[in-house]
C-alpha cells in the first residue's frame, strides 16, 4: 500500500473566522484587499501560460496558478479590468476570494485536573471505538500505520516527538511553498494532527490512526494587526496541491469554514445558482475524483455567525466531503454517566453539543469537548471532532486502499452508531439535534471489523496484517525526499 477555543463564553474553538466581503470599487485604484477567483475553460491546456496571458492583458497582480484540481488562478486588479476579465473567452466565472480570520486557541482545563503521566488513550478514541480496532491495533507498541493524510489547517509543529510528519507545504500570500518548514502558528494545526494520528509511543496521547504519515499544508497567516487569517485562494492552492498528489495523499481533514446566511454553492460541484465558493467547490470535486476522502468540520457560532445550519458553511456545505458535527463526551463510554465535563463547558455526556452546527449537509457526528492531544490544553470545537473521522476514514483506506472516497463515505456511515444521544431517550430539554434528524456517531471499531471481514472475504487466504510505514512506495519517498531537501 502507498505511504503515505474563539474563547468565547465557554471557550469554544471551531477554527473561527470572521468574514468580511470585499466588493468592487468604482475607482480604478489597485484593489489590493479584494481578491478573485478565476476559473479558466476547460479547454484552456495550459492554466500557467493564461493566467500570464490574461494577467498581462488585464493588468492584473497574479497570486496563485491552479492547473490540477482547477483551472485558473487567483490575482488583484483594477475594478475597470476585473470587469473586462469577466467577458474574456478563457474565463468562465470571477468570484471573490474570501478572508477568514483565527479568533482562539484552546479551552480551559476545569478546576485542578491533573495531568497523567505515560501515555493516555484519549475519552475520544475510546468513545468511538478507535482503541478496540484490530487495525489501529493500540497496545503501546509505536508501529506506524501505512497511510497518507493531509491536514489543511495552520501547520503542524516541527519534530513534534508524537507525531510522524512526512512533508510540509504552505500555501501562504498567494505563494507555494513545499519545502517550507511547517510552523504552527496558533498550535490548531498540531492538536487536530493529534487526534488523528498521535503516536502509540507511551507517551503523551494516541490517536485514532497512531503513526500515519501527516502531511502538513498551512493556509493561515498572521497579519499586521497580529490576527491569523486564510484566504479562500490559499485554501485552493491547497486543494490544488492535494489533487496534484492524489497518488500519495489518501484523506484529507479540512477543520475550517466560512459563513454565508443565504448559504453556499453545494449543488453538485459547482453547479448551483450562487457562485459562492464555486471555485473551491469545483477544485474540491476534482480532488475527490482523482481518489482523495475529504472530512470537513460542520462548525459553530462565533461573534460573526450564529449556530447555524451547515448549509450556510463552506466547505462542510459540499455533498462530496464528509461533514462532522460535534457531541460532548467526557468519559470514553455511552450512557451520559459522566457527571460533569473536565473542561469549561455547561454540556451534558453523551448529548448533542449544543453550540454545533447541524442539518442534512452533516453526516456524522464526534466528540468534539474537552478533547485531549497534543499539548496539555484541552481543545474543543467540531475542528476536533472532524479528525476523529478522518482517522476513521485513514483506517478503512489501509485495510482497502482502492476504495473510493464515495465507498469510504458509505462505509462510515453505514457502521455508525444511531441513538446514541441520551437526551432524546430519556426527554430531556438539552443537547438535541436543532433539525430533529441526529447523524449517527462514528463507530470506529465496527467500520474496521467490516473492513477486515470484506477484506477476507474477498483474499485467499485471508489475512488481517496491518500495513507499516516501512513499506515504503517510490512515488511516497520521491515526494518526501523533495519537500525536506
Amino acid at each position: 500500500m502507498l505511504q503515505r477555543s474563539i474563547q468565547f463564553g465557554r471557550g469554544v474553538l471551531l477554527f473561527s473566522i470572521l468574514y468580511s466581503l470585499t466588493g468592487a470599487s468604482t475607482s480604478n485604484s489597485f484593489l489590493l484587499s479584494a481578491r478573485y477567483l478565476v476559473t479558466l475553460r476547460s479547454s484552456v491546456v495550459d492554466p500557467h501560460a493564461a493566467a500570464q496571458l490574461l494577467a498581462s492583458r488585464y493588468q492584473l497582480k497574479l497570486r496563485h496558478t491552479y492547473a490540477h484540481a482547477l483551472k485558473g488562478f487567483s490575482a488583484t486588479g483594477y475594478a475597470s479590468s476585473i470587469a473586462q476579465l469577466r467577458g474574456d473567452p478563457l474565463v468562465t466565472a470571477v468570484e471573490l476570494s474570501r478572508s477568514g480570520e483565527l479568533m482562539g486557541l484552546d479551552v480551559a482545563r476545569k478546576g485542578s485536573t491533573p495531568l497523567q503521566s505515560g501515555q493516555v488513550i484519549p475519552f475520544g478514541v475510546q468513545r468511538i471505538g478507535a482503541d478496540r480496532s484490530q487495525i489501529a491495533q493500540i497496545d503501546g507498541v509505536d508501529t506506524a500505520l501505512d497511510v497518507d493524510i493531509a491536514v489543511i489547517d495552520s501547520g503542524i509543529q516541527p519534530n513534534h516527538p508524537d507525531l510522524n510528519l512526512a512533508g510540509s507545504v504552505v500555501c501562504n500570500g498567494g505563494q507555494l511553498f513545499e519545502q517550507q518548514p511547517a510552523v504552527d502558528l496558533t498550535g490548531h494545526g498540531t492538536a487536530v494532527a493529534g487526534v488523528i494520528a498521535a503516536r502509540d509511543n507511551q507517551i503523551g496521547v494516541v490517536g485514532v490512526v497512531p503513526g500515519a504519515r501527516l502531511w502538513s499544508i498551512r493556509v493561515a497567516q498572521r497579519t499586521p494587526d497580529n490576527r491569523v487569517r486564510y484566504d479562500t485562494d490559499d485554501l485552493i492552492c491547497a486543494v490544488d496541491w492535494v489533487a496534484a498528489h492524489a497518488d500519495v495523499i489518501e484523506v484529507v481533514n479540512i477543520s475550517l469554514g466560512a459563513y454565508a446566511p443565504l448559504g453556499f454553492d453545494h449543488g453538485p460541484c459547482g453547479q448551483a445558482a450562487t457562485t459562492a465558493e464555486a471555485a473551491l467547490h469545483h477544485a474540491i470535486c476534482h480532488a475527490v475524483a482523482a481518489g482523495v476522502t475529504f472530512v470537513v468540520a460542520a462548525g459553530e457560532p462565533r461573534p460573526s455567525m450564529p449556530r447555524t445550519d451547515s448549509a450556510a458553511v463552506s466547505p462542510a456545505a459540499f455533498a462530496e466531503v464528509i461533514t462532522v458535527s460535534g457531541m460532548a463526551d467526557f468519559d470514553g463510554r455511552s450512557g451520559g454517566r459522566s457527571r460533569e465535563p473536565i473542561c469549561q463547558s455547561a454540556d451534558r455526556d453523551d448529548t448533542f453539543w449544543n453550540e454545533s452546527n447541524y442539518g442534512s449537509a452533516v453526516d456524522l457526528v464526534a466528540p468534539a469537548l474537552c478533547i485531549s492531544t497534543t499539548s496539555d490544553s484541552l481543545w474543543s470545537g467540531t475542528s476536533f471532532a472532524a479528525p476523529y473521522v478522518a482517522g476513521a476514514a485513514a483506517l478503512y483506506k489501509i485495510a482497502r486502499p482502492a476504495a473510493s472516497p464515495a465507498e469510504v463515505k458509505r462505509a462510515l456511515e453505514a457502521s455508525a452508531q444511531p441513538g446514541w444521544n441520551v437526551s432524546r431517550s430519556a426527554g430531556r430539554p438539552y443537547g438535541d439535534d436543532p433539525d430533529n434528524s441526529p447523524e449517527p456517531l462514528i463507530n470506529v471499531q465496527a467500520l474496521t471489523s467490516a473492513a477486515i471481514a470484506l477484506r477476507s472475504a474477498q483474499r485467499s487466504p485471508a489475512t488481517t496484517t496491518t500495513a507499516t510505514s516501512s513499506q515504503v512506495r517510490p512515488v511516497h519517498q520521491q515526494l518526501a525526499n523533495r519537500l525536506w531537501e
